[in-house]
């Protein structure tokens, strides 16, 4: 899938990355301990797996943008999956995907920041927004630090390039 998006990180997807495949099915992106899900839970569909904070100026500019590639986009082959790593107010993120025009994305939460602290060791997160395109193994592909405007057609362009590379 890598290679296969390559071609596509331009224009306004020019801050992707592709990346050497990390298997990242172990780390839990809903709920905590042990009844958190894991990325595992989402195998079998190319997802881009978006990190945000209520806190974070530039994921309320990015989240309608991903609600509106996801509700367009969203299939059995796709889907947006948007973590809120807010470790306080357990209201607040729910009300911020509201606030945002957001509220097509589902609402997911991983409050320990194992999740973040495992892709910053890896070297696939610094801040907030991050967002990584998973292949249907469960192995980032590609990873874009920053805010970035995913219902464009660069955007559009990139994910089509990554489900076509997985059929």
């Amino acid at each position: 899938m890598a290679a296969a998006v390559k071609p596509f990180a331009k224009g306004t997807m020019v801050g992707f990355a592709p990346i050497t495949p990390a298997d990242l099915s172990a780390l839990p992106f809903d709920g905590r301990g042990e009844e958190a899900e894991t990325i595992a839970a989402l195998k079998g569909r190319t997802v881009l797996f978006n990190l945000w904070a209520t806190w974070c100026a530039p994921c309320r500019v990015e989240m309608p943008s991903l609600a509106a590639l996801h509700a367009e986009k969203a299939d059995e082959d796709f889907a947006v999956v948007a973590v809120s790593v807010d470790n306080r107010d357990a209201n607040r993120p729910e009300d911020f995907l509201a606030e945002t025009g957001a509220s097509a994305l589902d609402y997911h939460r991983e409050p320990t920041m194992t999740l973040f602290n495992s892709l910053k060791q890896a070297g696939l997160a610094a801040g907030m927004p991050t967002t990584l395109l998973i292949a249907p193994d469960g192995c980032a592909a590609g990873v874009l630090g920053g805010a970035a405007d995913w219902h464009s057609a660069d955007a559009a362009a990139l994910i089509d390039a990554a489900v076509a590379s997985t059929r």
